[in-house]
């Protein structure tokens, strides 16, 4: 077991501000949405729940700004229908 350390730019809120709590997301939302920890052993209060749009981990991501707003819109559309509600776009650090 060790701790894998990364990036992620992805589409979403609060963890908070989509499910009530954690049994809902597992329900509901596992399969469709990622959660996104910004440190080691992070309390869902604290995570981002959303559409991830890239993140690696020990490397840089490559992509080109026509690509990047497209999949931007697409993942803004997937949040809403999944969630109803408006995602913002994160860039954060994803601990593992």
């Amino acid at each position: 077991m060790g701790i894998d350390t990364g990036s992620a730019l992805v589409v979403g809120l609060p963890f908070f501000d989509v499910v009530e709590g954690v049994d809902e997301f597992y329900q509901k939302h596992e399969l469709n949405l990622s959660i996104v920890y910004p440190w080691y052993d992070c309390d869902y209060e604290n995570c981002l729940i959303g559409v991830m749009l890239h993140g690696k981990d020990f490397e840089y991501d490559e992509i080109d700004e026509t690509t990047l707003m497209q999949n931007i819109t697409t993942a803004q559309h997937k949040f809403k229908k999944l969630t109803g509600k408006d995602g913002k776009l994160y860039v954060s650090p994803n601990v593992t």
